[in-house]
């Protein structure tokens, strides 16, 4: 009883009871070391290098991951909305093109924060994304588009090429753009303006270079030149409008289409193909036609200069 006595006076002094809670608040209890991190410049300047990367650091990944897919989408809706002929003119993807700046230049002010330190592991992976962004995404816009530039009249006046003025001056050809997945599943037909390779057509043909000229023969077609007009299998030329309009003037040094006692037959894969000024084109009629592998998209429209810019068929 004397023990226990004594052990409960010695509980319940208030001295001891005071030391006790003296010590226990001097001591810190163990925490997490405090993470380091880089500067928000550093946020800023990787986002300028990869879209969203700096928000998907700094924690918010849903948000940089929004930033990044919804900016590459609106630069695809750009290139489509300029290189296809469902909306006219160039105006639209112009205004589609700005919203994507606006959106960029946001996500860049928004990326302005603290982000942890990487590891050089993840410093890799930084830059392994950075170069696989850089790489494919110009690939992917030019698998489906291409622009191209018109440097001869061989289309005109349809697509103007360069002109040399009297005083010296040139000015530029019209700069087109090409869908190059126009043609994945379906053939060109007549009156379309196509681009191909000119490799491995003739040897008349420099290899390596483009050339933009219309379709006027599809396979199996037989042409003829009769009255300087066109005539498939015995029969004028009805439609499409670009071809009728077109004259055939005779062209001596041509090896097809020479006079109207020919009838050319388009081979199977093959296209026949012409430029829309006759008088002044290096075509088929010269170096014979051209096989479906060699062409690479069709023109649908003149997006430079700015006072020709436009549909091709609605010209």
């Amino acid at each position: 009883d004397g023990a226990g006595a004594f052990e409960s006076r010695r509980n319940h002094h208030p001295r001891m009871n005071s030391l006790n809670l003296d010590v226990s608040a001097g001591q810190e209890a163990p925490g997490p070391a405090a993470r380091q991190t880089y500067r928000p410049w550093v946020s800023m300047a990787l986002s300028l290098c990869v879209t969203g990367i700096g928000q998907f650091l700094a924690g918010e990944r849903a948000s940089g991951l929004k930033w990044f897919f919804g900016i590459l989408i609106l630069q695809l809706l750009m290139a489509w909305t300029l290189a296809s002929p469902v909306v006219p003119g160039v105006y639209m993807g112009v205004a589609i093109g700005l919203v994507a700046f606006v959106c960029w230049v946001w996500m860049l002010v928004n990326s302005w924060k603290r982000i942890p330190r990487l590891s050089f592991l993840r410093w890799l992976v930084v830059v392994g994304t950075f170069v696989t962004v850089f790489s494919l995404t110009p690939i992917l816009v030019r698998t489906l588009f291409q622009p191209f530039k018109v440097p001869t009249g061989g289309m005109a006046p349809t697509i103007q090429g360069s002109k040399h003025l009297p005083d010296g001056s040139t000015v530029a050809g019209d700069h087109v753009f090409v869908e190059k997945y126009a043609y994945w599943f379906s053939a060109p037909k007549r009156g379309e303006i196509v681009v191909f390779r000119t490799s491995g057509i003739s040897p008349e043909l420099t290899p390596g270079e483009f050339f933009v000229q219309r379709v006027a023969g599809v396979p199996g077609d037989a042409l003829s030149v009769k009255q300087r007009r066109l005539y498939f299998d015995g029969a004028p030329v009805s439609e499409p409008p670009s071809l009728t309009s077109l004259r055939f003037p005779p062209m001596p040094s041509a090896r097809h289409l020479v006079d109207e006692r020919e009838t050319y037959q388009v081979p199977v894969n093959s296209f026949f193909v012409i430029g829309d000024n006759t008088t002044n084109s290096f075509d088929s009629r010269f170096f014979g036609p051209v096989p479906r592998g060699a062409i690479i998209g069709r023109v649908s429209k003149v997006y430079w200069p700015w006072s020709r810019t436009g549909n091709l068929d609605r010209r």
